[in-house]
Formats: structure tokens, sequence, C-alpha cells
């Protein structure tokens, strides 16, 4: 399945960790906005990364599931590059 991962964390090296991390499970969207393809299994292991990470005081993290019949609807508009399935965790 397919997840949007957006983050609003002030702190630069916690930041810095959570891009770092959600880089090497899929693209960078946006500055702050993941695009990821990860089984159930695989997004429970990064939301634990994640956790261990951030300052729940603080930071936010948002994991958005997006299903198959969603994604044929989503409209993308500029430059824009496409998640290789072969990333699926």
């Amino acid at each position: 399945m397919k997840y949007v991962v957006v983050y609003d964390i002030s702190d630069t090296k916690r930041r810095n960790k959570v891009s770092k991390l959600l880089s090497s499970y899929g693209m960078r969207v946006q500055f702050s906005c993941f695009e990821i393809e990860a089984s159930l299994s695989g997004v429970k292991r990064i939301e634990k990364e994640i956790s261990e990470i951030i300052d729940h005081d603080t930071d936010r993290v948002f994991i958005f599931p997006i299903s198959r019949y969603v994604i044929d609807m989503v409209q993308k508009f500029g430059v824009v590059k496409e998640l290789n399935e072969s990333t699926v965790l």
C-alpha cells in the first residue's frame, strides 16, 4: 500500500534524522512530505523508528494510507517523479 508521510519537526537534528529515515523508504515529494510504498509490517517498522527519533511533546508526524482507488484519482502537476514499485518493503 502507498502512504503519504508528512511531518512538522522544529528541531533541525531530529528533522534531518526523520528525513534521512524516510528517504531510505520512499521518495520526497515536498519538503516535509514523503511518498512510500510499504506492507503493513513495513509501515509499523517506520512508525517505530520515527517514534524513537521525535519529541512526542513538540513534533508531529502523520502517516496517511492511500488506497489504490484514491491513487488513480490523485492529480499531480509540475515536475513529478513516480515511486518505483520495486521499493516495496
